[in-house]
Protein backbone atom coordinates (compact mmCIF):
# COMPACT_ATOMS: atom_id res chain seq x y z
CA UNK A 1 0.00 0.00 0.00
CA UNK A 2 1.14 3.42 -0.43
CA UNK A 3 1.97 6.35 1.37
CA UNK A 4 0.19 9.11 0.51
CA UNK A 5 2.25 12.18 -0.52
CA UNK A 6 0.82 14.72 1.53
CA UNK A 7 1.52 12.66 4.36
CA UNK A 8 3.29 14.21 7.03
CA UNK A 9 5.81 11.60 7.66
CA UNK A 10 6.80 11.58 3.77
CA UNK A 11 6.80 15.57 3.42
CA UNK A 12 9.08 15.14 6.67
CA UNK A 13 11.15 12.80 5.32
CA UNK A 14 11.52 14.72 1.67
CA UNK A 15 12.54 18.30 3.50
CA UNK A 16 15.28 16.59 5.62
CA UNK A 17 16.73 14.84 2.48
CA UNK A 18 16.03 18.20 0.61
CA UNK A 19 18.51 20.18 3.49
CA UNK A 20 20.55 17.29 3.56
CA UNK A 21 21.48 17.79 -0.56
CA UNK A 22 21.89 21.49 0.34
CA UNK A 23 23.89 21.52 3.04
CA UNK A 24 26.34 18.75 1.18
CA UNK A 25 26.20 20.81 -2.04
CA UNK A 26 27.68 23.81 0.14
CA UNK A 27 30.57 21.93 1.15
CA UNK A 28 31.28 22.03 -2.70
CA UNK A 29 30.07 25.05 -3.87
CA UNK A 30 30.66 27.31 -0.14
CA UNK A 31 33.54 25.46 1.33
CA UNK A 32 34.67 28.66 3.15
CA UNK A 33 31.73 28.59 5.47
CA UNK A 34 31.49 25.07 5.96
CA UNK A 35 35.52 24.86 7.56
CA UNK A 36 34.14 28.11 9.52
CA UNK A 37 31.30 25.96 10.62
CA UNK A 38 32.93 23.23 11.71
CA UNK A 39 36.08 25.51 13.27
CA UNK A 40 33.58 27.12 15.33
CA UNK A 41 31.50 23.31 15.85
CA UNK A 42 34.86 21.72 16.87
CA UNK A 43 36.73 24.67 18.53
CA UNK A 44 34.38 27.46 19.22
CA UNK A 45 36.37 30.41 16.38
CA UNK A 46 35.40 30.44 12.78
CA UNK A 47 39.48 30.71 12.75
CA UNK A 48 41.67 28.64 10.20
CA UNK A 49 43.75 26.37 13.48
CA UNK A 50 47.49 27.90 13.07
CA UNK A 51 48.80 24.85 12.79
CA UNK A 52 47.81 24.48 9.20
CA UNK A 53 49.89 25.62 5.90
CA UNK A 54 48.47 26.71 3.01
CA UNK A 55 49.03 22.96 2.03
CA UNK A 56 46.89 21.98 5.03
CA UNK A 57 44.32 24.60 3.98
CA UNK A 58 43.93 23.02 0.56
CA UNK A 59 43.89 19.90 1.64
CA UNK A 60 41.18 20.49 3.87
CA UNK A 61 39.15 22.05 1.47
CA UNK A 62 39.67 19.47 -1.09
CA UNK A 63 38.24 16.46 1.50
CA UNK A 64 35.46 18.85 2.59
CA UNK A 65 34.77 19.44 -1.44
CA UNK A 66 34.84 15.47 -1.62
CA UNK A 67 32.93 14.53 1.04
CA UNK A 68 29.95 16.98 0.06
CA UNK A 69 30.05 15.30 -3.42
CA UNK A 70 29.75 12.27 -1.76
CA UNK A 71 26.96 13.26 0.32
CA UNK A 72 24.92 14.78 -2.43
CA UNK A 73 24.99 11.42 -4.10
CA UNK A 74 23.60 9.69 -1.07
CA UNK A 75 20.89 12.83 -0.70
CA UNK A 76 19.79 11.92 -4.24
CA UNK A 77 19.62 8.49 -3.92
CA UNK A 78 17.84 9.07 -0.58
CA UNK A 79 15.39 11.68 -2.67
CA UNK A 80 14.93 8.83 -5.32
CA UNK A 81 14.19 6.07 -3.17
CA UNK A 82 11.69 8.15 -1.38
CA UNK A 83 9.97 9.87 -4.83
CA UNK A 84 9.77 5.80 -6.17
CA UNK A 85 9.73 2.78 -3.94
CA UNK A 86 9.15 4.38 -0.44
CA UNK A 87 6.67 6.54 -1.82
CA UNK A 88 5.00 3.19 -3.11
CA UNK A 89 4.87 1.34 0.07
CA UNK A 90 7.72 -1.15 -1.30
CA UNK A 91 9.18 -2.42 2.41
CA UNK A 92 12.72 -2.70 1.15
CA UNK A 93 12.82 0.77 0.56
CA UNK A 94 12.01 1.59 4.08
CA UNK A 95 14.77 -1.03 5.63
CA UNK A 96 17.28 0.36 2.72
CA UNK A 97 16.85 3.96 4.27
CA UNK A 98 16.90 2.92 7.60
CA UNK A 99 20.04 1.05 7.16
CA UNK A 100 21.84 3.71 4.91
CA UNK A 101 21.00 6.06 8.02
CA UNK A 102 22.22 4.07 11.13
CA UNK A 103 24.87 2.64 9.16
CA UNK A 104 26.23 6.17 8.28
CA UNK A 105 25.24 7.30 11.75
CA UNK A 106 27.10 4.59 13.43
CA UNK A 107 30.21 4.52 11.33
CA UNK A 108 30.61 8.68 11.54
CA UNK A 109 29.66 8.78 15.00
CA UNK A 110 32.27 6.29 16.24
CA UNK A 111 34.88 7.71 14.31
CA UNK A 112 34.20 11.35 15.12
CA UNK A 113 34.57 9.94 19.16
CA UNK A 114 37.47 8.11 18.80
CA UNK A 115 39.10 11.04 16.74
CA UNK A 116 38.50 13.04 20.07
CA UNK A 117 35.52 15.12 17.96
CA UNK A 118 32.48 14.33 19.99
CA UNK A 119 30.79 17.80 18.71
CA UNK A 120 30.59 16.26 15.48
CA UNK A 121 29.23 13.41 17.19
CA UNK A 122 27.09 15.17 18.86
CA UNK A 123 25.66 17.41 15.56
CA UNK A 124 25.27 13.93 13.58
CA UNK A 125 22.48 13.20 16.90
CA UNK A 126 20.62 15.96 15.15
CA UNK A 127 20.72 14.36 11.87
CA UNK A 128 19.34 11.01 13.16
CA UNK A 129 16.79 11.92 14.82
CA UNK A 130 15.32 14.31 12.22
CA UNK A 131 15.28 10.96 9.81
CA UNK A 132 14.38 9.05 12.46
CA UNK A 133 11.15 9.99 13.73
CA UNK A 134 9.28 9.91 10.16
CA UNK A 135 11.09 6.67 9.61
CA UNK A 136 9.82 5.06 13.32
CA UNK A 137 6.34 6.34 12.56
CA UNK A 138 5.69 4.97 9.32
CA UNK A 139 7.37 1.66 10.35
CA UNK A 140 4.07 0.04 10.67
CA UNK A 141 2.77 0.77 7.33
CA UNK A 142 5.93 -1.16 5.84
CA UNK A 143 5.78 -3.99 7.67
CA UNK A 144 2.99 -4.66 8.90
CA UNK A 145 1.94 -8.41 8.21
CA UNK A 146 0.45 -9.08 4.57
CA UNK A 147 -1.32 -11.41 3.44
Amino acid sequence: MSIPRNSLWYRWLLAVTGGLFLFSLSFVVFPAPIQQFFNWMVSSTIDIPATLNRGGIHYMTFVYGVLGAAMVGWSIMLASMLLTSFQRGERSAWWAIIASICVWFVLDSAFSLSMGFWQNALFNVAFFILFSVPLAATYTHFNRRRG
